[in-house]
């Protein structure tokens, strides 16, 4: 009888960790013009970026994956409607 290594993840989880890591690299990327554009004080173009901050942070927090965390630990986290 041989011994089978068992993955680490599961297809899930990996499916999982991939879309997070991709909504956090869209965050970095977004955080990274967002510095671009205030140091050269290009407010109009800095303001379009924060507008976005919501959206952002709901993606971060969509793809977050579940076994890492709960709502609890991310309660803390404010939800911002601007309807």
């Amino acid at each position: 009888m041989t011994d089978s290594v068992k993955p680490s993840r599961t297809l899930e989880e990996w499916v999982q960790r991939q879309q997070f890591l991709s909504a956090v690299e869209s965050a970095q990327n977004w955080l990274a013009m967002l510095r671009y554009h205030t140091v050269r004080y290009n407010w109009s173009e800095a303001g379009i970026l924060l507008a976005l901050a919501d959206n952002i942070c709901r993606d971060l927090r969509n793809t977050a994956p579940t076994g890492y965390t709960t709502p609890e630990s991310i309660a803390h986290l404010p939800e911002v409607n601007h309807d």
